[in-house]
């Protein structure tokens, strides 16, 4: 009897562990939180078709470049997947998706204009896991 109490016990914690810290995806409420924080200015109106649909919520991130990003949050890598399909299929051909579209994880990052290297460090820095 011990040692089913002993696995139960493990396989919960493991499950507490693999549910925080970020280890398994990002979620929408901290990385808005951090980005705010860091200056960007964060909305989650204006957003395009897809990103709309992403079951983990999306945001716009405007930049201090004034870039922009269209940031959609999967439940899952699985859904990323999906969404970034999506993107690919409503690009058409003169939308250079390939400069523009990123996937992290359980993120798809769409935008406006090919990032910098500090614009995409800023955006990824503040990819943060559930609470």
């Amino acid at each position: 009897m011990g040692t089913k109490l002993s696995l139960a016990a493990a396989l919960a914690a493991a499950a507490v562990v693999a549910g925080c810290g970020g280890a398994e995806r990002y979620a929408l409420g901290p990385s808005h939180a951090c980005l705010e924080q860091g200056g960007s200015r964060v909305s989650t109106k204006g957003l395009d078709f897809v990103a709309s649909t992403a079951l983990g919520g999306a945001m716009r991130v405007r930049l201090a470049s004034d870039n922009f990003v269209d940031v959609s949050f999967g439940e899952d890598a699985t859904e990323a997947e999906r969404i970034e399909t999506a993107y690919r299929r409503f690009a058409g051909r003169s939308i250079p998706i390939d400069d523009v579209l990123m996937r992290t994880k359980n993120v798809v990052m769409v935008w406006n204009a090919p990032p910098s290297a500090e614009e995409r460090d800023t955006l990824l820095g503040c990819l943060e896991g559930p609470g």
